[in-house]
């Protein structure tokens, strides 16, 4: 059985998961906060949350029952964004070499 169209366009990448979930738990929540802001079932929510945890990325409390970003977390955040920066970049770049010269089809003949 294939995925649908809407089902491929729908699907995020995992460094933007990652980072939702680390922004979200910035300064601690619980795991239904952590759920509704990264916009993951359980079962996907408890396999991101295990393997941030297992890297370092997010630390459990379990008295207070919360997940907390670490500042190997934070890290990551601040390379994601700087990622995203430069990906803007490099559209806008696109855009401008498009607007000098137009993709165009190129007859051969």
């Amino acid at each position: 059985m294939g995925l649908k169209e809407e089902e491929l366009q729908a699907r995020r990448p995992f460094e933007q998961i990652v980072a939702k979930i680390a922004f979200v738990c910035r300064e601690g929540e619980r795991k239904t906060k952590i759920m509704y802001g990264s916009m993951l079932n359980q079962k996907q929510l408890n396999r991101y949350l295990d393997l941030l945890a297992k890297n370092g990325l997010l630390v459990y409390n379990a008295e207070e029952k919360i997940f907390k970003t670490t500042e190997k977390g934070v890290r990551y955040l601040s390379k994601y964004s700087e990622l995203l920066k430069n990906r803007n970049s490099l559209d806008a770049l696109e855009r401008e070499i498009e607007m000098i010269l137009p993709y165009q089809t190129v007859s051969h003949t």
